[in-house]
């Protein structure tokens, strides 16, 4: 069975008890921080504010009493107090105070009124933030979490500190990474659990450095219980998800009783690297269901974390993500405020509960910390339909549905700053959200507390009478009616005499009624499971002691069990075990190799309900020998290693590896064969227990041969050494490498030979001459080096390259003589680069040189500008070419100049046109030049290129690539030869026509009767011709004329031609273009539709044509026909032409049929009537009815409406019926609640 909450009577109550609101407390405890780095600890502040009217005084102290500040805060005047501005403070601790306990460190905030309590801290890159839960964070078990730090390990860190309110409280920290090392003020803990005893208002802080892996995320899930109630903070100081940028990541959190199974999380700013949840799990076998999926995205034990990746949140204004579990868990979310990665953060998310509050009032500064100013937003969550307001207000609003769980819906709520009231029409948790570039913060507000649900009690039999509402989660407030009733007549069952089964609770409290089932069974006599022996490894002190943490045994022992119900405690003796007396401290430390414990299982709510079960513990560790060291004659020879010393059985694996992690044998062999000195490691593992030891050898030579130099490839360039400078051959000195090979060693050259082949290498056989003429190129050749014993050499091979030379080939360049001073002179420029082509045989890692004399080229003086070289010598010069590739090889050239002189009178040509092809507006002019029509009228048979100067034509550099060449009026050159004879350069003028230019629009739109195009030519030689373009793509001749004049709508495509003379030639420039008519807008339809206490309304236009809409005088225009949430009231509807053709308005009557009102005399939804009747719908008679159709009252919609009573009787809070009958005979019916 469900619980039954009464929504409807669930409403705004700051007097509740704070069990309902813990968060609005009259007393906050609040344990301290501690920050690897220091240096990252600025300004921060407690920030205090209260719904309530009266001012009352807040007094601070830190942990040893000492009153640090007192203030007074009231309704809309919160109060923000610095606490400190660095590392230490009351807030923060040092590095030497960590796994110690402290007493003037963290704060007790106390008032006679309730209160909230934000801590916030800020530096120039970082940002935190935390809420106090109030007297909700008091309690006896915790699992912690935090961001898992990946990347970045110099500044990250996990932090939990602990707060105790009464005095022997003993704390323990356990089930968390058994390689998690703690930092401690004077080095590290590596211990598998802490334990600690704290006095009222002492605290307790632990840090673990991120440098270490296990650090990162070891300690996420980590469970911290107590004797007494303590409070609980957690998180990073700094932290971060991606691999750079980190800032605060802190929270105080809830005990597990106080949690919930079903979570949203509210996506904030970042990436997808930074925005997850986490999910961790309070006991075993925890489904975590996403979004309403029916299968679990993942199942945990206790301690377990769920980090869910960003691609589950949904959404399209922002995202969220529904999160619900099979049992209660604890839920951080991972968020920043940018893409950046520079602002993460951690927010505590509350659970989802219809008794939260319907008000926050008010979060203090929702845009600052300190003087620093955020970006600031609000998170919220509340039930679907209902309204949520601010005060101030808010520039933006985004609302999202919630997939998986319609019931409720979330809001992102931007553009705030300064202090921010905010509410809501249904239960509603608030969290506060603030980022800048650097740094980023956030919380909630509220959100926690207690909530109704349908229970389970499970009892002992024979236990004594037991107070059942003390175990139902919660601890629901008593003084209810227990259906059917307990023998005790209270809350009180006695197994003896009351029997199991399902018992109803109901109480009609000021919040909302809570109607609880509650299934009472008794508990079936605790069972030990068969808990197998545990078997440790001895560690390198060989005592033969361990520490056993026995979870592994608590698992087994509970077979199923669930915990929350058993308990398992560990003895060393039976009778210690059957009396529950000196129960073992875990983890326990033996102190024989073999001992017996005894597991006792016991009912958590009745010590006398258990059972007993041993099991064996001991230490074990195999014993590795890997023998002496050996000591072998050279490197080639092979040995045997001889690990036989060993441990041996056959549960016993071997595992012989060198210092680089190669693996020498199979797992059965002690004895692998080697060639080669070095260390060896012998492991050997007892594969039962997975025990394992390890044994080194080193193996050594009994001289110096050792070898490491390398022989280096041989090159040299092709010679004529025997007769050929082209056949890749050449004579090398194979000597070149012995002192390469000798690197290192006491040997020379006398140890070593060169061969052909590795065969004659490897037998001696053959060697080569020290002088070598390669007999192919490339040519492989193996040195052989000798030790001073035989049986020890060393065979390398290297390669003998002989690098071919620049081809043998002299050239010539001719040139026309085309200078202006003088064609005739014999003196020219030549570009030599045009004979490189030739000199390198095309190839292009060759480089070429040019020298004037031999003089110049010993002297290393060769031509610097040999693109623009002009002969020394008339008509006829010799230069010296020097071509060389990349391996240094070069051979020397004769490159001939000869200068002709022009032979030729070629043609002067006439003017090229081509019309102007320029952009409207636009001052460039040109055109496009066929210059292969050029060539082919003026220059057939002839070799002819163009250039844009006479240099370049001269130097043949730079030639126009393109055979239509793009140009503004200028003038360009055709330099033309035949038969390799040079005839001139010819001047081509090209000349840009002007033409018609036009704005490139597509689209004129004009009103009904208004409007026309209108193109005209100045000169009557020029004309228009307008096309009309039918559906089909089909052109229609229309109009041609000078001046044309077009105003039916239609596709269009108008032709200017400008016509020229002298030669006869027309300019055409084309647009195409259409023409669209608007037409005044008509109302045809508005449609009115209720959305739960608001409504849609629909306008419906007649005419075609692009319109916008609004609804209300001055409220602004939209595209959307719809209006959403449009409250009951008169409006003024509007819609109107977007091109100017016109408007239409209508006003338009919204009528308001309140679902609930409260006649309680405040001032506030005193009466019911319905609201927003315009004065065209007359008179509406209403008649209203009580669930069983008695007529309570009959009234008209210009009365003062219904104040809830009956001949003067006040009526009870409950459903009432209207029927509302119109003037034009509408008849209209419906519901409504009357609240007390």
């Amino acid at each position: 069975m469900k619980s039954k909450l009464y929504l409807g009577l669930l409403f705004l109550a700051i007097f509740l008890p704070e069990l309902l609101h813990a968060q609005l407390s009259t007393r906050h405890y609040i344990s301290p921080i501690h920050s690897r780095a220091a240096n990252q600890v600025e300004d921060h502040y407690v920030y205090l504010s209260t719904p309530s009217e009266t001012p009352f005084t807040v007094t601070i102290q830190t942990g040893n009493g000492v009153v640090f500040a007192t203030t007074t805060i009231s309704k809309g005047n919160p109060v923000r107090i610095s606490i400190g501005n660095s590392q230490p403070s009351p807030m923060f601790i040092d590095r030497s105070e960590l796994n110690t306990v402290v007493n003037n460190k963290g704060l007790l905030l106390s008032a006679s009124a309730p209160f909230y309590v934000s801590f916030r801290v800020q530096s120039s890159n970082q940002a935190g933030y935390l809420t106090s839960k109030g007297s909700l964070a008091l309690g006896t078990q915790f699992r912690l979490g935090s961001l898992p730090n990946n990347g970045e390990q110099n500044l990250r860190n996990f932090y939990a500190s602990v707060y105790a309110v009464e005095d022997n409280t003993q704390v323990n920290f356990s089930d968390y990474n058994t390689g998690v090392v703690f930092t401690t003020a004077t080095g590290t803990d590596v211990s598998d659990q802490l334990t600690v005893t704290l006095n009222a208002g002492e605290t307790y802080t632990v840090s673990g450095y991120s440098d270490v892996p296990a650090n990162q995320d070891g300690f996420i899930g980590a469970l911290v219980t107590a004797s007494k109630p303590i409070t609980v903070n957690t998180g990073n100081a700094l932290g971060g998800l991606a691999s750079n940028g980190q800032d605060f990541a802190i929270d105080q959190i809830v005990p597990i009783e106080v949690l919930g199974t079903e979570y949203i999380a509210i996506e904030g700013g970042g990436d997808a690297t930074a925005e997850k949840p986490i999910v961790v799990a309070t006991q075993n076998n925890t489904q975590v269901f996403l979004n309403g999926a029916a299968t679990p995205a993942r199942t945990l034990n206790a301690g377990d974390y769920f980090l869910i990746d960003n691609s589950n949140y949904t959404g399209g204004g922002h995202r969220n993500m529904y999160i619900k579990t099979s049992l209660p868990v604890y839920v951080y979310q991972a968020l920043a405020g940018t893409t950046n990665n520079t602002t993460p953060g951690m927010n505590f998310l509350p659970p989802l509960s219809c008794l939260l509050l319907r008000e926050v009032d008010l979060i203090a500064d929702v845009d600052r910390i300190g003087s620093t100013f955020y970006e600031g937003k609000i998170l919220a969550v509340t039930t679907t339909g209902s309204t949520i307001s601010t005060t101030p207000g808010a520039t933006s609003v985004s609302i999202e549905q919630v997939q998986g769980n319609s019931n409720w819906e979330t809001f992102v709520i931007s553009g705030l700053s300064g202090n921010v009231q905010i509410s809501s029409t249904g239960p509603l948790s608030v969290g506060l959200f603030g980022f800048n570039n650097n740094a980023g913060f956030g919380g909630y507000y509220s959100g926690f507390g207690f909530d109704g649900q349908e229970s389970e009690v499970k009892v002992c039999e024979g236990e004594a009478p037991v107070n059942i509402l003390e175990r139902i989660p919660g601890s629901p407030q008593s003084g209810g009616i227990w259906t059917p009733a307990f023998a005790s007549g209270t809350d009180v069952f006695d197994p003896a005499v009351d029997t199991p089964g399902t018992y109803n609770y109901f109480l009609n409290n000021d919040c909302a009624p809570i109607d609880i089932e509650v299934a009472i069974s008794f508990t079936p006599s605790p069972r030990v499971g068969v808990i197998d022996d545990i078997v440790l490894c001895d560690d390198a002190g060989r005592d033969g002691q361990e520490s056993f943490d026995l979870n592994i045994a608590i698992d087994q022992a509970f077979d199923g069990q669930d915990p929350a119900v058993f308990e398992v405690s560990f003895f060393s003796t039976q009778a210690d075990a059957e009396n529950n007396i000196n129960a073992l401290s875990l983890p326990y430390r033996n102190t024989q190799p073999n001992e017996t414990l005894y597991a006792r299982v016991t009912t958590s709510e009745n010590f006398s309900c258990f059972e007993i079960q041993t099991f064996q513990i001991s230490v074990s560790r195999p014993i590795a020998h890997a023998g002496n060291n050996t000591v072998i004659t050279c490197e080639d020879n092979r040995i045997f290693l001889d690990g036989s010393a060993s441990t041996s059985s056959p549960e016993i694996t071997y595992l012989w590896t060198t210092t680089d992690g190669f693996i020498l044998n199979a797992e059965t062999t002690t004895t692998p064969e080697i060639n080669q000195p070095g260390t060896y490691t012998l492991t050997v593992t007892n594969t039962l227990t997975g025990c394992t030891d390890s044994d080194s050898i080193t193996v050594t030579s009994d001289f110096g041969f050792n070898p490491e130099g390398e022989p280096s490839d041989l090159s040299q360039c092709d010679d004529a050494s025997d007769g050929d400078d082209t056949n890749g051959k050449g004579i090398f000195n194979l000597r070149q490498n012995d002192a390469d090979l000798l690197t290192g060693t006491t040997y020379n050259s006398a140890s070593i030979s060169y061969y052909a082949s590795a065969d004659d290498a490897q037998n001696e056989v053959n060697p080569l001459p020290d002088l070598f003429s390669n007999t192919q190129n490339p040519q492989t050749i193996y040195s052989r080096f000798n030790a001073t014993n035989p049986a020890c050499f060393s065979i390398k091979a290297f390669e003998l390259n002989v690098n071919p030379l620049p081809p043998k080939t002299d050239t010539q360049l001719v040139q026309c003589d085309l200078d202006t001073d003088s064609s005739t002179d014999g003196f020219t420029h030549f570009n030599l680069n045009e004979a490189v082509a030739e000199l390198t045989g095309g190839d292009l890692t060759f480089t070429v040189s040019f020298y004037e004399s031999a003089a110049n080229l010993s002297a290393n003086n060769p031509i610097p500008t040999p693109e623009n070289y002009r002969n020394t010598s008339a008509f006829n010069q010799e230069l010296i070419a020097v071509a060389s590739s990349p391996a240094g090889c070069s051979r020397q050239n004769t490159l001939r100049l000869e200068v002709q002189s022009t032979t030729a009178t070629l043609p002067q040509l006439e003017p090229q046109y081509a019309c102007d092809e320029g952009v409207y507006f636009q001052d460039e002019r040109y055109g496009f030049f066929d210059l292969e029509a050029v060539k082919s009228t003026y220059y057939d048979n002839l070799d002819v290129a163009f250039y844009q100067s006479r240099e370049d034509a001269a130097l043949e550099i730079n030639p126009i690539a393109e055979p239509v060449f793009r140009s503004n009026d200028t003038t360009i050159f055709a330099r033309i030869e035949a038969n390799n004879q040079c005839q001139g350069v010819d001047e081509i003028p090209l000349r840009i026509d002007p033409s018609s230019r036009f704005r490139d629009v597509s689209i004129y739109r004009f009103c009904e009767g208004n409007g026309a195009l209108i193109f005209t030519h100045s000169d009557a030689e020029n004309l228009f011709e307008v096309y009309l373009i039918s559906d089909s793509g089909e052109e229609n001749l229309v109009q041609r004329s000078g001046s044309v004049y077009i105003t039916e709508e239609g596709k269009y495509k108008l032709i200017s031609i400008i016509n020229y003379t002298n030669p006869d030639r027309f300019c055409t420039t084309e647009l195409e273009f259409e023409i669209i008519r608007s037409y005044p807008p008509e109302i045809e339809e508005v449609t009115i539709e209720p959305e739960g206490n608001l409504n849609r309304v629909t306008a419906q236009a007649t005419t075609p044509g692009e319109f916008e809409y609004e609804l209300g005088e001055n409220s602004g225009f939209q595209d959307s026909p719809e209006f959403k949430n449009v409250g009951p009231g008169n409006y003024l509807l509007s819609i109107r032409d977007k091109n100017g053709c016109g408007s239409v308005s209508q006003l338009v009557s919204v009528l308001g049929f309140p679902q609930y009102f409260t006649p309680n005399n405040d001032g506030y939804n005193d009466t019911w009537n319905i609201t927003g009747v315009s004065e065209d719908l007359g008179t509406i008679n209403i008649q209203i009815f009580n669930r069983f159709g008695k007529l309570l009252k009959a009234l008209s919609s210009r009365s003062d409406g219904w104040d809830g009573t009956f001949n003067g009787t006040p009526l009870p809070s409950d459903s009432y019926w209207y029927q509302a009958s119109f003037e034009d005979g509408t008849v209209k019916k419906g519901h409504f609640v009357l609240k007390r």
